[in-house]
């Protein structure tokens, strides 16, 4: 129920085992019996640590997370499943050297990230996890009676193909993939 973490100036280098429930599910949270691991955390503070890397299954999680700060620290990327994470509305990431993710990152002209730019970038670096609680670029919803209801992996590769194209190739290849109309 803990709904905001500060864990600013540790020497912390890995935020894996922040929720040792995790070890008993799917890489996106999901429980053996079927539910759907997610923390109720709205608000981390990771200011001034050893951070190279945000722990993707971690992350991925936190499908309530409204804030994120991870300045200064040693991150080079963020996750892509970070830019899936529908209530984040702000992050803060200052004095990383970050190289992978550099060309998403703009400032506004009031200051701070554009967060959603940044999102959006991230959106486009890898599929979109299935689950609830993401972006609705997820694919993922709940059906009548609580069912769960994805979007074909056909389709949700089409579409990162299309995004690929648009945004970082310039290109559209799709020779061989065996597409009937």
């Amino acid at each position: 129920n803990l709904l905001k973490l500060n864990l600013d100036h540790n020497s912390i280098s890995s935020i894996e085992g922040l929720y040792p429930m995790l070890q008993q599910c799917n890489n996106l949270g999901r429980t053996q019996d079927g539910d759907w691991f997610r923390p109720k955390l709205k608000e981390l503070y990771l200011r001034k640590n050893n951070l190279s890397d945000l722990h993707s299954q971690t992350m991925a999680v936190m499908t309530q997370l409204s804030f994120l700060d991870i300045s200064n620290n040693s991150l080079e990327t963020i996750p892509s499943v970070v830019g899936y994470l529908r209530e984040l509305n702000k992050i803060t990431l200052d004095g990383n050297p970050f190289r992978i993710i550099r060309s998403a990152i703009s400032y506004r002209s009031q200051g701070g990230i554009d967060t959603e730019k940044l999102m959006s970038s991230l959106r486009k670096r890898d599929y979109p996890p299935q689950g609830p609680g993401y972006h609705p670029d997820a694919g993922y919803s709940e059906g009548p009676n609580g069912k769960d209801m994805v979007t074909p992996q056909k389709v949700m590769e089409a579409k990162m193909l299309v995004r690929r194209a648009t945004f970082d190739q310039k290109s559209l290849d799709i020779s061989g993939r065996n597409i009937i109309g």
